[in-house]
């Protein structure tokens, strides 16, 4: 997991994307202009990026809450993804 610490004028504040690879897959979860947090991960023909709305699909608020998400989703989810 990387989650990065941005400093902006003297001032740390988390950022607002983290990477995690699961099963050779990059997947980046974001957070959207509008508040939204947005997965974006590969398709299946890899070569193209779905974005998914956690917010919606998954009831989440936070970068963290997103990752976590994404976690449980493989992990109940083994063979899909791979």
């Amino acid at each position: 997991m990387a989650n990065k610490v941005v400093k902006t004028r003297g001032a740390a504040k988390q950022a607002v994307t983290d990477t995690i690879t699961i099963g050779n897959q990059k997947h980046v979860i974001t957070k959207a202009s509008n508040g939204d947090i947005v997965v974006n991960h590969p398709g299946s023909k890899k070569t193209t990026f779905k974005k998914i709305d956690l917010t919606k699909k998954a009831d989440v608020k936070t970068i963290a809450g997103g990752v976590a998400a994404v976690k449980k989703w493989h992990k109940t989810h083994p063979t899909k993804g791979k």
